[in-house]
């Protein structure tokens, strides 16, 4: 672990983007529950991350949802590092980083992905359902919030923000990874 309480990992130059395959979810599971105990804890009490966080803990019904529409990886050395799900063809459902890569553009680089699928498929609004942590990067995408939602989970009750963005096909902006992934 490092300093801030991230698995450590190893940083190299050998990343490749690729649709979700299943022999993934288990390591999916960890990474999406490290990043949610570890980045959202700036964000959200301790209560409300262990809440959040239980929707990793059923591997089978995690890896149904990865399942669903279209799920991106990142890899790094063979290993995911973040992941990204379009569900359906106009919500980004899940939006993911390892907490050893947070903030080095992966987000980014997936987000590409979804929106020019999204755009492929004739999406004209673009939805998701924004953390706190998450919503300042939206935002940057072009998000607009729409109303702060309350949902339960696990009996918490945790904040979030229904956002949305127009979509036009001049108007997305399209990750040059984008190509290498189809």
């Amino acid at each position: 672990m490092n300093s801030e309480g991230c698995p450590s990992g190893q940083q190299r130059d050998t990343r490749s983007v690729r649709l979700y395959r299943g022999e993934d979810v288990a390591f999916l599971a960890a990474m999406v529950r490290d990043a949610i105990l570890v980045t959202g804890k700036t964000a959200y009490p301790p209560e409300q991350l262990a809440a959040w966080a239980r929707f990793t803990d059923d591997i089978d019904t995690f890896g149904d949802q990865l399942e669903k529409g279209d799920t991106w990886v990142i890899t790094q050395d063979d290993h995911p590092v973040a992941l990204a799900q379009l569900y359906p063809f106009d919500h980004v459902a899940l939006l993911y980083t390892h907490c050893e890569y947070a903030r080095t553009g992966l987000a980014s680089m997936l987000y590409g992905i979804l929106e020019a699928k999204a755009i492929a498929t004739g999406a004209t609004l673009l939805t998701t359902h924004a953390s706190r942590i998450s919503k300042p990067l939206f935002e940057r995408f072009g998000f607009r919030p729409v109303t702060t939602e309350y949902p339960m989970r696990h009996g918490v009750q945790i904040e979030r923000y229904r956002m949305q963005k127009s979509l036009e096909p001049t108007t997305g902006r399209i990750h040059p990874s984008v190509r290498a992934a189809e």
